[in-house]
């Protein structure tokens, strides 16, 4: 099902001097508008010529930070916008998610060990998850802007764009 481009503000693919390919979307923090921003991002990726393994992998992590954006760094707030970078290197997917909610605690990314199935309530997994598939996690709080960037390797052949 394509994105509803009611839950979109913007969305396009960019095709950089550098030879690199960009896809940006713009989007209101809500939950359903998480979903359609995923739908346009394994889009744009399929466009990219990415694998379909290492498209659920990028959407995977990308769900986790999302959700975490809308549910702790935006709260109840609804009608933020989040962004997306994301740039297709020759074998990496290199992607920013930037916000202006709250900023993360302690002023880092959070970068737990494993967690115990069954110590934990529902939940608890998405930072763990978030570390595990990606090569790269870096987070900057610059003034009221959170921007949190991923990298994430390519690990199955890549088609030709």
């Amino acid at each position: 099902m394509p994105a509803d481009p009611s839950c979109l503000i913007h969305h396009e693919k960019i095709s950089r001097s550098d030879g690199r390919q960009e896809l940006r979307v713009l989007y209101p923090s809500r939950n359903i508008g998480t979903r359609h921003a995923l739908e346009t991002v394994a889009d744009g990726l399929c466009g990219f010529g990415i694998a379909e393994s290492d498209i659920q992998a990028v959407q995977q992590v990308l769900a986790e930070i999302l959700n975490n954006v809308v549910e702790h760094a935006y709260g109840d707030d609804a009608d933020c916008l989040i962004e997306l970078r994301i740039v297709r290197e020759d074998s990496s997917i290199r992607a920013q998610v930037i916000d202006t909610g709250r900023p993360m605690p302690g002023g880092q990314a959070p970068d737990p060990d494993c967690p115990d199935p069954g110590a934990m309530p529902e939940g608890g997994f998405g930072w763990y998850i978030i570390r595990a598939l990606s090569d790269d996690v870096t987070y900057v709080r610059d003034g009221e802007r959170n921007t949190l960037s991923v990298a994430l390797k390519l690990h199955h052949a890549v088609r030709p764009t």
